[in-house]
Formats: C-alpha cells, structure tokens, sequence
C-alpha cells in the first residue's frame, strides 16, 4: 500500500506539480479558450437533444461528453469543471513522467505548458497525459494490449492529433517494437475514430468534419504560410529552454536515433502545418520527442553532474527568458484569451459566496 502510494504522492512529484503551477499562475497566466461559452451552449444542446452547432471541434468529444452525462447546466460549474479536470490530469502528468528521475522537472520548460495554461477547454491536457503513458511503455519496452487501450482513449480524445502522434511513436520506438505499435496504432485508430463517429451519430452532429475544414478555401494556405513565416519561432515556442537540450544530444547522440527524431521532427511540422493553431498544435506533437530526449540524456552525456546541473539551470533560466512566443494567427507574448472569463476571478466571487453569511 505505501508503494502504491509513493507511486501518486512523492517529494518530486509535489514538488513538479507545484512548479508547473507557478508557470502556469505567475508566468504565463492561466485562461479559458477563445468561444468558451459557445462550447458550454453546445453542451446544453447536447444535453436537451437539440444539438443546432455545426462546429467540428466536437469530434473531440471528451469536454462535450462528459459534462453532458454530468447535466451541468451553469456556466461557472463548467468553467470550474474544465479548471479542475485540467488540474488533477497535470498532477496524473506529473506521476507518470516520475520515472525520468530529477531531470523530470526539464520537461515543464517546454512549450506544451503554455498551450495548456492558455487554452482550458480543448482536450490538450488529456492528450498530454497519454502520450506520457504511452512514451513511458515504449520507453521501458512495454508494448503491451494496455498500449492499444491507450491509443484507442488518445485517438478518441483528438483523432486528428492522434494520427500525428502515433506517427511519431513509431519514429521513436526501436524496431523490435515497430510492428506491434504499427498493429495497435491501426487496431486504436479503426475503435477509437468508431467510438467518434458513435458519439456524433447519437447527438445527431449535421456538421463538417475537421477534413472538411481544411480544404475550404484558403485554409490549407493560410495553415502553412502561418507555419513557413514563423518557422524559427514557431520551433523555439515548441520547446523553449529545451532547445539547448537538442542541441547538445543531438551533437553526442549516434546518428541512427538522431536521424528519428528529426523524422519525428518533420512529422510535428508537417502536422503543424495542416493546422492555424500552430503553436499549440506543435508544442504537443513534440512532447513524445522531448521526453525521448530526457530519458536518454543521462545515459549518453557524460559530463560530470554539476556540469549536467548548470545545464539544467539554463534551460529553465532561458525558457523563462524567452516568454511564450506563441504562434497563434499572430505572434503571441500574452494569452490571445485574455477577453474570456477569469478563472481567478471565478474563484474570488465563489469564495465571497460561500463567506457571505461568515465575513462582515
């Protein structure tokens, strides 16, 4: 029982969890997605069978389903949902990237805690989650059937993400593992997209898919202009600090793995580049590629630990330094979603609520 619970509740686990606060809180400022109260309408449709919106994003039905089987029917209690959900999935992130040791603390330096700071209310935080259960299998060589449950919740969650991802699981994995992650991420992605369409078909969804999206006109353009213009931000937005990192591996690292992860590069590009929100879409596709580099880091530099040390200190000195960068339409040093409800002051207003009656 007490390694169970050493398991979910550990100094460094706190300690990584009360760090990724003070970036999300203090750094980057936490708030709720561009047309939050649009998708809080559609939940209430969904839950009064009279689903009117049109809106492809519901094909990501997790933030739809669940409060719906849930009937929350007030706005704040959504709002505070979406908050906590995305809270407890940060702490889940947290235990299952223990593994990686004190150099765990590394990968909240990176871009992907920007998108989940500025952006409540798309699954991201969800989709982190799994890709850290699934690296964690690949990693310490588990492919396992609970690998396909995995990718079938992943794919569920954000098929199209999904497809980008699972691409560059099986860059990274060693090839002894290619065929079983090629099999599973078919098997995931034929029950997974089902599960979707099951879903959609039951809430009666009349409108275009996300493939349809693409190709309307001037999309596709304005997708991969948005990624060819900001290329040099959009990479730095992505990984922040860690850019030292790959450097560094990259020029002690052999070329055979070098050579896959820049494959997995390119996948995140080219994912990217099919999307307008194009630094959150690549903060998350190169998660899978960050946590790679951190778990073979200390096997393949060997310089002494106070090197290593000073090492990690600049990273989180630099990702500090650099700010968001966020390429989102436009280049972004502050959350474009500063005009949505504030969370901080949903707090402050259920806090006097409660306390009405108590403080004069």
């Amino acid at each position: 029982m007490l390694i169970k619970m050493n398991k979910l509740i550990n100094l460094r686990i706190v300690f990584n969890f009360l760090l990724i606060q003070v970036l999300m809180n203090l750094v980057y400022k936490v708030t709720f997605k561009s047309g939050i109260f649009n998708d809080f309408e559609i939940v209430q449709q969904i839950i009064n069978k009279n689903l009117s919106a049109k809106n492809f994003s519901i094909d990501a039905p997790i933030y739809y389903l669940i409060p719906s089987m849930l009937k929350i029917s007030s706005f704040d209690n959504y709002l505070l949902f979406l908050y906590i959900s995305s809270q407890i999935f940060i702490y889940l992130i947290c235990v299952n990237l223990d593994y990686l040791g004190n150099i765990s603390s590394i990968i909240f330096f990176s871009g992907w805690v920007v998108t989940i700071s500025w952006f409540i209310g798309y699954p991201d935080v969800i989709s982190i989650f799994l890709i850290t259960l699934i690296m964690k299998k690949i990693l310490n060589d588990q492919i396992t059937i609970t690998t396909l449950f995995f990718l079938i919740f992943l794919i569920f969650n954000h098929y199209a993400l999904a497809i980008f991802i699972s691409l560059i699981f099986i860059f990274l994995a060693e090839n002894h593992q290619k065929k079983s992650l090629i099999i599973y991420t078919i098997l995931g992605f034929l029950i997974g997209r089902s599960l979707v369409q099951l879903f959609l078909t039951n809430i009666n969804f009349q409108g275009r898919s996300r493939l349809r999206f693409i190709f309307n006109d001037g999309v596709l353009e304005n997708a991969i202009s948005l990624t060819s213009n900001n290329l040099m931000y959009l990479i730095i937005s992505g990984s922040l600090g860690l850019t030292i990192l790959f450097l560094v591996f990259s020029y002690f690292e052999k070329f055979t793995i070098n050579r896959n992860i820049y494959m997995a590069y390119i996948v995140a590009l080219i994912g990217t580049s099919l999307s307008l929100d194009t630094s959150r879409i690549f903060s998350i596709l190169v998660v899978p590629i960050l946590i790679f580099i951190l778990f073979r880091f200390d096997k393949i530099i060997k310089f002494k630990q106070k090197f290593k040390n000073l090492s990690y200190f600049l990273i989180a000195v630099v990702s500090v330094a650099i700010g968001e960068n966020h390429v989102y339409g436009n280049i972004y040093f502050d959350s474009p979603n500063a005009y949505e409800p504030n969370i901080y002051n949903l707090i402050s207003n259920l806090v006097n609520n409660l306390m009405k009656n108590i403080w004069p």
